[in-house]
């Protein structure tokens, strides 16, 4: 309550209070958000976008590279090898294609195999010498 228990307060965006009577309200846990101010709860991130810290009022979309593949998400996570993301806010990155690989995690992009060099299976994390007598 404020103003001396003549009004009573509503919570601000990023807080809740989910009981009646409360004196305070609560911080939204990381991977939560409110936008709203007066509410009973906090909703969870979507998958492709994250909230690190406490009292959020808005979740941030995972950059390029990265990706949050489920919701409640506190951080994003670098695409693995074999993978990539060029886009922004992606709850699963995308498989590099037979002939590219991608040999870092976080990539926003797969590379071509060198000359000599290929990469038979989707999502190589390197490529392979052509033996003898191939290129």
């Amino acid at each position: 309550s404020v103003d001396n228990s003549t009004i009573c307060g509503y919570c601000s965006v990023g807080y809740y209070t989910d009981s009646d009577g409360l004196s305070s309200c609560y911080q939204c846990s990381p991977g939560t958000y409110q936008p709203s101010s007066g509410q009973s709860g906090c909703l969870n991130c979507p998958a492709g976008k994250a909230a690190a810290r406490y009292n959020s009022s808005t979740c941030t979309d995972c950059v390029s590279g990265y990706y949050a593949g489920s919701s409640n998400s506190r951080l994003c996570t670098a695409c693995p090898t074999g993978t990539y993301s060029n886009t922004t806010g992606v709850s699963v990155c995308s498989v590099c294609p037979k002939g590219r690989f991608a040999n870092i995690t976080g990539l926003t992009r797969c590379y071509d195999c060198d000359a000599g060099r290929y990469a038979e299976f989707d999502s190589s994390s390197g490529c392979v010498v052509c033996e003898a007598g191939q290129y």
